[in-house]
C-alpha cells in the first residue's frame, strides 16, 4: 500500500492496493511529470495508470518536501569503483601517456 499526499493509491481497474511506482520508460512520462503526475503499476493486474502526486508530498509544505528530497539525495553514498573499471581506466591512462611520449620523441618532419 502506497500513500501519497495522505491518501491511499489503489488500482482503478481492479481496486487492488498492491501498486508501485512504474519505471519511466515512455516519452509520455515526461508529460506526466509536467502535469505533476506519476505513473504507477498494479502488481495484481499489471495495469499502468497515472496518479496526481503534486509537489507538496505528504506534509503540505513545499519547503519541507524539497528539503526531504535534497536530504535524501545528499545522504546517498557514492558508488565504489570496481576493480575491473579501475584496471580499464589505468590501462587507458597508460596508453594516453605512451602516445604523448611517442609524440614528444618524434623528430620534426619540417626541419
Amino acid at each position: 500500500m502506497i500513500e501519497d499526499d495522505g491518501r491511499t493509491i489503489s488500482c482503478p481497474a481492479c481496486g487492488s492496493l498492491r501498486v508501485r511506482p512504474s519505471k519511466r520508460l515512455k516519452a509520455g512520462d515526461l508529460l506526466l511529470a509536467l502535469k505533476l503526475e506519476r505513473a504507477y503499476r498494479c502488481r495484481q493486474c499489471r495495469r499502468r495508470f497515472p496518479v496526481r502526486t503534486g509537489v507538496f508530498s505528504r506534509s503540505g509544505n513545499l519547503r519541507s518536501a524539497l528539503g526531504r528530497r535534497l536530504k535524501r539525495l545528499l545522504s546517498r553514498r557514492p558508488q565504489r569503483v570496481g576493480r575491473h573499471t579501475l584496471v580499464i581506466l589505468l590501462g587507458a591512462a597508460a596508453l594516453v601517456a605512451l602516445f604523448l611520449y611517442w609524440l614528444a620523441r618524434m623528430p620534426d618532419a619540417g626541419a
